[in-house]
């Protein structure tokens, strides 16, 4: 499903802080904007954003567009216009309204900036939200969308809350299924809802707590201006006290308004953190594909199956020749000067991809008739004749299907048979198909077995070996009840309520396995064997350390970084994703500084001679 997807980025002076790397919170959130609103283009043609900009200079939006002979905002009007120094531009860049991506657009978001003087401003976030749910309602409502406000902003500036109108805001979204994604810098707080919170009890608070109140009102309130000036005078500490309190309670609030909607606060302080949460998540082009699930003879469903992994690959260059008419025709190049500069101006649509064509017969120019072509495959020394009919004779004629044949213990699957990528199947939007599958996989993952199963993959194929296992890691992981905590319990009893897959891997034929010659080795004493298992133990990564999960292949990552830094600027040199600082693919510092011991006595126990370079190779 295409995605309408609406980025509001705090512009307030509180963003220009900087990091220690010297780049500021402003330039992060263009970043992650820029990244995202990239990931959404590369997802799909179809998807469309649009840019809010909170604490502008400028106020334009669809709710209010200046003349262009008048564009600024004058202070005698500030009363008839509605959600002053909101910014909204579309995916073009220009529009005020959804729609989709272009370059322009990358271009004016990198040319944002951080005024000085708005802090001052009106614009908050609240302001923002409620512009970005009606601009997405307009656009999208009635139609098949998958709708997201993705607010980046620290929430240090005061907001001037109108709760019965948030709140209504917030209904709206949740009658047009729209999530409130927040990612808070430098947030002390965070919450993530799988779902949109039902009920009154969930609206939105914006009264302080009894012990956070103080004399000074201005804390929740954007109008007490006059507070705000008496605070500046007073002492530095008294005003950190003031945004620390100001940006809890924006914390609060902004949870509150994601329990609502079903989104999520994420509290980050480095683009490394929230790309890894937020980018990579691709969608593959066999989602859902239905299948006919044949669990038992008599018994059978229709299921969906979907590739579960693809190698992520670069798109090819895109090669193309102009076609040079004067090289073709009989006339002098100097004899027609308009024909050959008609030539030099081939527009991109008159564009032709060349085609090679060779020939094979012995008689120059003369054609071979279809009736004397054919096809063959060689066979020792002979050319056995095989037409295409032929070949589609051999295939067996049968519709999508995957019928079990039986079972057999996991030991007798081994590991390294699973051959190609593997595909999940699940029940989809059917009920029964959905406890069918999920009966079957936790039958599977109680008796460790493996189903065998015949699967035709594509309409009058040829069927494939499989082995169908149960998705374990939507299963228990090994505890038994009584050794869960409460939370465990509840944790563990969400599982069950949801549905679980099964994840099918092809299994070879016997023609398919590929024994390889072993050298034999040399028996070693068991110290010998224990400066091996230290060395293993001295290595082992803990916790989240090279998480294969949320690495990303980095000659993709620098393609694509190259991509986005050509568009806005064409001459830009190449970004490369890997350094030799912070390299993703490497044995962290500690780990190597940690088995240094280790790495020594393996070396001491297995010496290895040096190479001889002058010796040819075999």
């Amino acid at each position: 499903m295409k995605q309408a997807v609406v980025f509001v980025l705090d512009s307030n002076v509180t963003m220009a802080k900087e990091y220690e790397n010297g780049s500021s919170r402003f330039d992060c959130a263009k970043q992650v904007a820029q990244d995202l609103i990239c990931d959404l283009m590369i997802q799909s043609k179809t998807n469309e954003v649009g840019v809010i900009v909170l604490k502008s200079n400028t106020t334009r939006h669809h709710f209010y567009e200046p003349d262009s002979d008048n564009e600024d905002t004058s202070m005698d009007d500030d009363e008839e216009i509605p959600y002053q120094n909101i910014l909204e531009f579309g995916g073009s860049g220009d529009a005020v309204m959804v729609a989709r991506p272009t370059p322009s657009l990358l271009r004016k978001i990198d040319s944002l900036q951080v005024s000085k003087e708005s802090e001052s401003l009106r614009g908050d976030f609240c302001d923002g939200i409620i512009v970005a749910a009606d601009s997405l309602y307009k656009r999208t409502n009635k139609k098949k969308y998958q709708r997201r406000i993705v607010l980046i902003t620290d929430a240090e500036h005061r907001v001037e809350v109108d709760g019965e109108q948030l709140s209504e805001v917030l209904n709206g979204l949740c009658d047009l299924e729209c999530t409130l994604e927040v990612i808070g810098l430098d947030f002390g707080k965070e919450a993530k809802f799988s779902k949109p919170s039902a009920g009154e009890e969930t609206a939105v608070k914006v009264e302080p707590k009894q012990d956070e109140k103080e004399d000074d009102d201005s804390a929740t309130d954007a109008g007490s201006e006059t507070d705000a000036g008496e605070d500046n005078d007073d002492d530095e500490d008294g005003g950190e006290v003031g945004t620390a309190l100001i940006k809890s309670q924006n914390e609060s609030l902004l949870i509150s308004m994601t329990e609502k909607t079903g989104g999520y606060v994420m509290a980050a302080k480095e683009l490394k953190a929230i790309f890894a949460t937020l980018l990579g998540k691709r969608k593959s082009k066999s989602t859902r594909r239905k299948v006919d699930f044949q669990i038992a003879p008599g018994v059978s469903m229709e299921c969906r199956f979907s590739l579960l992994l693809s190698k992520a690959t670069l798109p090819s260059l895109k090669k193309r020749v102009v076609p040079d008419d004067t090289a073709y025709s009989q006339k002098p190049k100097n004899e027609d000067e308009d024909d050959a500069k008609k030539s030099d101006d081939v527009s991109p649509e008159d564009m032709l991809n060349m085609k090679r064509i060779e020939s094979h017969f012995d008689a120059e120019n003369e054609e071979v008739e279809i009736t004397n072509r054919g096809q063959a495959y060689k066979y020792g020394s002979d050319l056995v004749p095989m037409s295409a009919y032929d070949m589609g004779g051999l295939t067996a004629i049968s519709d999508v299907k995957l019928k079990i044949i039986g079972y057999i213990p996991n030991s007798r699957v081994p590991k390294a048979f699973c051959v190609g990528p593997p595909y999940i199947l699940s029940g989809a939007d059917s009920r029964k198909a959905c406890a069918a599958v999920s009966a079957l996989a936790r039958g599977l993952e109680r008796t460790k077995k493996v189903a065998i199963a015949s699967f035709v993959q594509m309409k009058n194929r040829d069927p494939s070996l499989v082995g169908i296992f149960p998705n374990v890691s939507q299963l228990r992981e090994g505890k038994s009840l009584e050794e869960m905590t409460e939370e465990e319990k509840l944790a563990e009893k969400a599982k069950y309520e949801n549905p679980v897959d099964l994840i099918i891997f092809k299994l070879p034929y016997m023609g398919d396995v590929v024994v390889p010659g072993r050298i034999p080795l040399e028996e070693h004493d068991k110290s010998k064997e224990k400066v091996c298992d230290d060395l293993i133990d001295a290595l082992t990564l803990e916790g989240d350390q090279l998480d294969y999960t949320r690495i990303a292949n980095p000659m993709i990552r620098s393609y694509w970084k190259t991509v986005v830094a050509r568009v806005k600027d064409p001459e830009h040199e190449l970004v490369m994703a890997r350094n030799e600082k912070e390299d993703e693919i490497a044995t962290p510092e500690k780990v190597l500084e940690g088995a240094k011991g280790a790495l020594d006595a393996f070396y001491e126990s297995f010496p290895l001679p040096p190479a001889n370079r002058k010796t040819a190779k075999k």
